[in-house]
């Protein structure tokens, strides 16, 4: 049971129940906890876990599942989806685990509501009743959710900002998204999460023309991905590295992340992605006045069919 496990790696790391509690519940609640009478909620699982510096979800997150094989099938399967950035794959995937009734409960419902809402904005073309629905559940007095579909959350509300071109807005969002994964990076739960906040912010940098930040940024996240082997879509890092050395006049540097990008983008093959990058407003620009063979360019823009 997830108390004793509590309870086990507390006492491993000489915390007392009193100092597990500060700024999360009472001490009288964590013995609760601690003697299984009381199931935490996926806040409190999600504080404990920075406190004792493990993933308890590990543990805990299916327990009361009904159907715990397939709630494990399906999130694995929203997790790849999302690392792939296949919004159309993650909705046909999100439509048949609605007809669990796991996922029409808190705190799984959450996962179907935001892909929903995803896809509302990038395929739809709406934006305000995402912004509206989301805001709304944020507000939500302790609400019951996973960490990693909330962080899911507010980058689908960044990003419904940034297509409203509300960017002081979008960059909030983003930098309280950023404040939840950047201790979580020990945790390889939250390697997507990460990879897809740095990615979030690096767009909101490159709109705002902030080329410095997005040359610290988009190197952090070239980093993470090179330690954690996360090759998946790290060819945002090296685009946005290419553009933002090309328009601070460093043209060696940007042809070198340039060509790192095609040749990791076209590796992958992601037609959306592509799409979205060769749409750039300095792609085919720092193409041309890099030098880069055309045939690579061709080459690129058919993997959009």
């Amino acid at each position: 049971m997830i108390g004793e496990v509590i309870k086990e790696q507390r006492i491993l790391k000489n915390i007392s129940r009193e100092e597990l509690s500060q700024g999360i519940c009472t001490e009288k609640y964590v013995y609760l906890i601690e003697k299984n009478e009381r199931n935490p909620s996926a806040y409190i699982l999600d504080q404990f876990s920075e406190k004792l510096g493990i993933d308890l979800f590990e543990y805990y997150q299916y327990l009361n599942a009904k159907n715990k094989a397939l709630v494990v099938e399906y999130r694995k399967n929203f997790d790849r989806y999302v690392q792939l950035g296949d919004v159309e794959k993650l909705k046909k995937e999100s439509i048949k685990a609605s007809a669990l009734d796991d996922f029409k409960c808190e705190p799984l419902v959450y996962d179907i509501i935001i892909i929903n809402l995803l896809h509302k904005a990038l395929f739809e073309g709406k934006t305000r009743e995402p912004i509206i629905e989301l805001k709304k559940i944020f507000e939500t007095k302790e609400l019951n959710i996973d960490r990693l579909t909330l962080i899911n959350g507010y980058i689908v509300l960044a990003t419904c900002y940034q297509l409203e071109g509300r960017l002081e807005e979008s960059r909030q969002v983003l930098k309280d998204a950023y404040e939840m994964v950047r201790n979580k990076t020990e945790f390889s739960r939250y390697n997507t999460a990460v990879i897809n906040v740095m990615i979030s912010l690096n767009s909101f940098f490159y709109s705002d023309k902030a080329y410095d930040d997005l040359i610290v940024y988009s190197t952090r996240l070239l980093e993470f991905q090179e330690k954690n082997n996360e090759y998946n879509r790290i060819y945002y890092a090296d685009f946005y590295l290419a553009f933002a050395y090309y328009n601070k006049n460093q043209l060696p540097k940007s042809k070198k992340h340039f060509m790192r990008g095609i040749h990791s983008a076209s590796l992958f093959k992601n037609k959306m992605d592509i799409n979205i990058i060769t749409t750039m407003r300095d792609f085919n620009e720092a193409a041309e006045k890099l030098d880069i063979d055309s045939s690579y360019i061709k080459a690129f823009h058919k993997l959009k069919d």
